[in-house]
């Protein structure tokens, strides 16, 4: 078995365990509300000087780790602002070190330019889930597939609104090329041996029609051979290990790019300004950009951007119908439901339907302690949760397992008079928020603030939420707070008539004494 045939394997394994997490109906649900529409690839190849598709990608099989420990949102915002024409994200966690989780956080940090999921598509399941995440564009490898499989995946993504990328690598599979492919890449490395050939990449280009665009995949160090590529009719050049074998990828693409145009700025390269009209006639709303960061995961965004935004208001412990309808009709953003017996909130006896009133602006979060995975995935699934707050022993390999279901992982930390933040690194790549708590012989809900000053000593990368004890006092404390990470303020008990029901007036006089005009510094 080669490279290729393992890594296949093993990711239909994956899917058909993602498939028994969330069903490929509910996916569909989800996108029922979705209305973020795409950045169009071709066009933004068409349009660039360069063409450069830079990637993220921390390993490969061929290489081992490339950048182990690199940082999404230190690198792929600074790709778009060093003029990439698009961004190209592993979610391939087994053999390229990728996630859900670094793809959903691209997505809430790219606008400009299109995102292109890269991972071993064998499954339509997985372009549902694409969408899901945000993608413009999904990548169809020709020697994964069968050629009647690539011409319904790329219809099927094309009823979704994406385009797809072909790669193809010999000539046996030029006949995978069919008039509803969006751009065919040839990829320079032959996928079951991983070596690499520019030679065979132009010969075989030079029997792909002038109609197709075409781009050159993987292998490519130098500037010059970018340049010869150009004059054999490629328009984009997909580099990863190039950029991320150094210390700074961004700094290493802006450079190379300015041995490529005569004017280094983004605005002389093309790709990186283009206006909504340049990007295939798109016009994204601010309220669609709104929707589209806070789109219900599995395998999608988190509920926002943090870079001078107000903080989000998540309202934990909810249980009764008419007090939830009476909720949502408030300007929040998360919705925490209980599913820990001992809690006098807890929600699990609440019929599943009764959430269907809950709009998708409005995220909902499932809270445990010490749960199994299969007792969190059967309820996050039973009430279409969008993400799960975790309130016991739960090591990161549990994080990341529930993560690798496309699930967002919220870790609760206790905080004491004190808090050494170092244990909480163990679960950077593993939770896509932390909750910091008071710590107490119960599971929050204590109504406990602790001391709020000892979180100036959090210089940690994984934003988080504020709980504990948080009432209606508390507003002009919270609206001068300025922790770099504070992403969420957690209301619970301060604003209960009885446990598990809310005083929603005096949540709206929290809401009107907040003014909501929280501005959260950024890493």
């Amino acid at each position: 078995m080669n490279i290729l045939e393992k890594i296949c394997a093993n990711k239909r394994l994956e899917v058909a365990r993602q498939k028994e997490a969330v069903s490929l109906s509910y996916l569909k649900h989800i996108l029922s509300f979705q209305v973020r529409e795409k950045i169009s690839f071709r066009q933004a190849l068409l349009g660039s000087d360069t063409g450069i598709i830079a990637e993220f990608k921390r390993r490969s099989p061929s290489k081992g780790w490339i950048h182990r420990d690199a940082c999404i949102e230190d690198i792929v915002r600074d790709y778009e602002a060093s003029g990439a024409s698009a961004i190209s994200c592993l979610t391939d966690e087994n053999f390229f070190g990728g996630g859900f989780s670094d793809f959903k956080k691209a997505r809430t940090l790219i606008e400009r330019i299109p995102l292109l999921r890269k991972d071993f598509i064998v499954d339509e399941y997985q372009l549902y889930q694409s969408k899901v995440m945000g993608a413009d564009v999904i990548l169809l490898i020709a020697a994964c597939l069968t050629q009647a499989e690539t011409f319904r995946f790329t219809e099927i993504a094309h009823e979704l609104d994406m385009e797809a990328l072909l790669e193809i690598h010999n000539e046996e599979e030029l006949h995978y090329i069919q008039p509803n492919v969006d751009v065919v890449g040839i990829n320079n490395r032959d996928l079951k041996t991983f070596i690499t050939d520019i030679r065979h990449t132009i010969d075989l280009g030079h029997r792909i029609p002038d109609e197709y665009v075409k781009i050159s995949e993987s292998g490519i160090s130098e500037p010059e051979t970018v340049v010869k590529l150009r004059k054999e009719g490629f328009k984009g050049f997909l580099m990863g290990e190039n950029f991320m074998k150094t210390e700074n990828p961004a700094e290493a693409l802006k450079t190379f790019i300015t041995h490529l145009s005569p004017d280094p700025s983004p605005q002389g390269r093309g790709g990186a300004t283009l206006s909504s009209q340049e990007k295939g006639g798109i016009n994204v709303s601010n309220e669609q950009e709104r929707f589209a960061s806070q789109t219900p995961l599995p395998c999608g965004e988190g509920p926002g951007e943090r870079s001078k935004e107000r903080c989000k208001i998540k309202v934990c412990g909810m249980k009764h119908p008419e007090n939830i309808r009476e909720l949502i009709a408030l300007p929040i953003d998360m919705m925490g439901l209980i599913f820990y017996e001992k809690s006098p909130r807890y929600a699990g006896g609440l019929a599943a339907d009764t959430l269907d009133i809950v709009p998708p602006s409005i995220l909902k979060i499932g809270v445990f302690v010490n749960a199994s995975q299969a007792c969190v995935l059967d309820t996050v699934q039973r009430y279409r949760l969008q993400a799960v707050q975790l309130h016991g022993n739960e090591s990161p390999v549990f994080c990341r397992e529930l993560q690798a279901q496309g699930i967002q992982v919220i870790k609760a930390f206790s905080i004491e008079e004190s808090k050494d933040f170092t244990y909480c690194t163990l679960y950077d790549k593993c939770c896509d928020f932390f909750l910091f708590d008071t710590k107490t012989l119960q599971y929050g809900g204590s109504g406990k603030k602790f001391d709020w000053q000892i979180l100036s000593a959090y210089t940690g990368k994984t934003p988080f939420f504020l709980s504990g004890g948080i009432g209606l006092e508390d507003a002009e404390s919270i609206r001068n707070l300025n922790f770099p990470g504070l992403y969420a303020i957690d209301l619970n008990s301060k604003f209960e008539i009885l446990p598990g029901t809310k005083d929603i007036e005096k949540i709206k006089t929290f809401l009107t004494a907040l003014n909501q005009h929280i501005v959260i510094s950024t890493h």
